[in-house]
């Protein structure tokens, strides 16, 4: 039985004419995971959420790693910075919807300080 998440079942066509189903398509668009890093204030959860972004940078993924432009602690608009003075380039949004389509050129993208955006 499938989910309410699945697309009703039809075929979409390339221009080589080979048919595909939809479900397979989405299914694709579908994969990945949601990793979450819970705790309280100074926990430690942006030193590692650098630590895990070194980690895939490091196995050649593209990353990216946004942060609320609310959250200007330690350092200027571009950097996430740990309360140890770790840091990393970032990209400060108001809305993570103004990220638009650009989330789909990387393998990972990390939030830093998810709480401060609305959307």
């Amino acid at each position: 039985m499938p989910s309410c998440l699945s697309p009703p079942c039809a075929t979409a066509t390339s221009s080589s004419q080979s048919r595909m189903p939809i479900r397979s398509i989405w299914r694709h668009a579908l994969q990945g995971e949601l990793q979450l890093i819970i705790g309280p204030m100074f926990s430690g959860k942006s030193t590692e959420l650098i630590r895990r972004m070194r980690r895939y940078q490091h196995a050649q993924l593209k990353c990216m790693v946004v942060k609320s432009k609310i959250d200007d602690r330690y350092t200027n608009d571009s950097l996430v910075s740990t309360h140890d003075r770790q840091m990393m380039k970032a990209n400060p949004l108001t809305r993570l919807e103004d990220m638009g389509d650009e989330f789909m050129k990387y393998d990972v993208i990390g939030i830093d300080e998810g709480q401060f955006f609305t959307d």
